[in-house]
């Protein structure tokens, strides 16, 4: 009994790191493309990137960072 509450409490701790994770992975593949450092990239991209990340910092929910991310990319778009 008491070794599955340990058990679930470290998939637990383990679940907490996917969001930062994928997060972070999206924002490398910006920037590269095969391998290679790609600095020609989109503007709109980049600053959805920094306000994603700055939310998830934040507040630490990877829905509201998305959001926020989403938002920020249809507006740069849209006034560009």
């Amino acid at each position: 009994m008491f070794g599955q509450r340990r058990e679930r409490r470290a998939v637990e701790r383990g679940l907490r790191n996917i969001g930062p994770a994928v997060l972070a992975a999206l924002a490398a593949s910006l920037l590269t493309t095969d391998g290679v450092w790609d600095y020609v990239t989109n503007l709109a991209e980049v600053m959805a990137t920094i306000a994603g990340v700055a939310v998830a910092w934040k507040t630490r929910r990877f829905v509201v960072s998305f959001v926020a991310a989403m938002v920020v990319l249809w507006l740069v778009q849209a006034l560009s």
